[in-house]
């Protein structure tokens, strides 16, 4: 929601702080395995949030909002059965 309301950099430390979760073991916990549900929420921010990708009933686009630093991010998903590719940089981007 950071992200759709133009709070990019913000958006970024909830990023950080919940990919921290198993990358740095800050909860001391790591070793039982990893948190799925972080793992699962911290895909979603990069893609839905700082991608932009939204689904609807008759296709899909983006509007990718990258923090300033960010060289890069890909994705692939599937949309109807079918494989999608998107690559953003911060000069554009390319979906397939």
């Amino acid at each position: 929601m950071a992200c759709k309301v133009g709070r990019v950099e913000e958006a970024y430390e909830y990023f950080i702080r919940a990919a921290r979760a198993d990358l740095r073991d800050v909860r001391g916990n790591a070793g039982d395995g990893i948190h799925g549900a972080s793992a699962a929420g911290t895909w979603q921010a990069a893609v839905f949030g700082f991608g932009g990708l939204r689904l609807h009933t008759n296709g899909w686009d983006v509007t990718p909002r990258l923090p300033a630093h960010w060289k890069r991010l890909a994705f692939k998903f599937y949309y109807h059965g079918e494989l999608r590719h998107v690559d953003i940089r911060p000069e554009g981007y390319h979906v397939s």
